[in-house]
């Protein structure tokens, strides 16, 4: 789970994946047979600073460019309200989760941890 923040910093879908890229590497220099897990980017509600269009976009790219990779995506939308956004049940300010995001977020890990 990275690089929401980036989106408020400009940094072109390129570079975000560049860093999800670089992350990756590492992850198999230092342990080869590690399965990896990518939690795709929460859609926020609310937020000013972040937008849920720049977020899809984003997690459409990342996962054009992980398609034909090891690494597992574990998909947010469940997080979501039917509008799309992150549903208010799951967070206290729009942006992070909440006891009960954090919940249902682990719920979904574990699920994918399980298939």
């Amino acid at each position: 789970m990275l690089l929401i923040n980036d989106i408020i910093y400009d940094k072109t879908l390129d570079e975000i994946f560049d860093s999800i890229l670089k992350t990756i590497k590492y992850i198999k220099k230092s342990n080869y047979n590690a399965k990896i897990y990518f939690i795709m980017c929460l859609n926020v509600n609310g937020r000013m600073d972040r937008n849920n269009i720049t977020i899809n976009e984003l997690n459409e790219f990342i996962e054009q460019k992980l398609e034909n990779t090891e690494v597992k995506l574990i998909h947010t939308e469940k997080l979501n309200d039917k509008y799309g956004n992150l549903d208010i049940k799951y967070t206290y300010d729009g942006l992070h989760l909440n006891e009960n995001g954090y919940a249902e977020l682990k719920e979904m890990i574990e699920k994918a941890l399980q298939n």
